[in-house]
């Protein structure tokens, strides 16, 4: 597992700064994260290497939950 060592950003920030994006150029959303959540800052090519790591079938799975959780609640 690529994110195993210390990282400046851990698998779980990188899940939800992808999924937090709001569509705004990379150095932007990645400021306004990074700030939001008091967290050292890192650069673009750090967080799309980062980004590489992770298996895109998370997000099926995330998605998958989410539905359920909704269909569970009556919403």
């Amino acid at each position: 597992n690529k994110f195993i060592r210390n990282r400046k950003i851990s698998f779980a920030d990188m899940i939800l700064f992808i999924l937090n994006n709001k569509g705004k150029t990379l150095t932007i959303e990645l400021n306004d994260y990074m700030e939001k959540h008091g967290k050292e800052s890192i650069t673009k090519q750090a967080i799309s290497k980062q980004r590489k790591n992770i298996n895109p079938e998370i997000f099926k799975k995330l998605n998958s939950d989410y539905i359920k959780i909704l269909d569970a609640e009556g919403i």
